[in-house]
């Protein structure tokens, strides 16, 4: 309406005889005051839904930063039981194969230990359990082969005094 006016006037001034009256410019000055107010209304109103946008960008900032921290935290407290659950196996299997080697040194030849995984601590306690049965088998051999060398000299002490008595006689 007021670009509609302006553009009368102009006309108008710019024909000839035309003569701007004091209602004119009154009418003009209260249509110019409307406009401004109305600008100032429609700023005040975007002003307002920037700030309520600024504040529901800061929300779901804060929204987002708390997210984040849960997450870091659950992720933290998973990664320790994970770490834990697997010391705990290795724990455990390792002390499976010290109880082992105390058993063996303390002369228990042939002595096991449960293999519970197929990792690099089953394949070692796999290696114990081999080791301790090879050793107990060497054990045996080497019994054997005493008692056969115990039986062969006492043959031969025998022998040897059957040949001292024929010697005498």
């Amino acid at each position: 309406l007021y670009d509609q006016k302006v553009k009368e006037i102009f006309k108008a001034v710019s024909g000839e005889g035309y003569q701007l009256s004091i209602e004119d410019l009154d009418q003009l000055e209260m249509q110019q005051i409307a406009l401004r107010k109305e600008l100032q209304e429609a700023l005040a109103k975007l002003w307002r839904k920037v700030d309520a946008s600024v504040e529901r960008i800061n929300l779901l900032r804060q929204e987002s930063q708390r997210i984040l921290w849960v997450s870091l935290i659950l992720s933290f407290i998973v990664a320790l039981v994970l770490a834990s659950t697997i010391i705990r196996r290795i724990h455990t299997s390792l002390k499976m194969l010290v109880q082992g080697v105390r058993a063996l040194h303390q002369g228990e030849l042939g002595a096991h230990v449960v293999v519970q995984s197929s990792d690099e601590i089953g394949e070692l306690a796999e290696a114990f359990n081999r080791m301790s049965d090879q050793l107990k088998e060497f054990r045996e051999n080497m019994q054997q082969k005493n008692l056969e060398l115990a039986s062969s000299l006492a043959m031969t002490e025998e022998q040897k005094k059957e040949l001292k008595k024929i010697n005498r006689d």
